[in-house]
């Protein structure tokens, strides 16, 4: 995996751990730091992450998934098609 492409999750999770290893931060050290940081990281790139995935789908003609034609041994080659 590419470090400059880490989740936001990981870098929250690596905050908490490097926290707890330097400083032995009691509870509530986390609760004022690691869990916001963890929440803002994780929740602000919800819209534009969807505004992004919907626009790829329309530039890409997106359509909803049908299941593969498949060849069955006793058709030979004949195709079966999907209604």
């Amino acid at each position: 995996m590419d470090p400059k492409r880490a989740s936001p999750l990981f870098t929250s999770d690596a905050l908490g751990i490097w926290i707890e290893a330097e400083f032995e931060a009691p509870l509530w050290v986390h609760l004022f730091t690691t869990l916001p940081f963890l929440l803002l990281s994780s929740l602000l790139p919800l819209r534009p992450l969807k505004g992004w995935l919907i626009a790829n789908q329309y530039v890409y003609h997106a359509e909803e998934g049908r299941p593969a034609a498949t060849k069955s041994p006793a058709a030979g080659s004949a195709k079966r098609s999907w209604p």
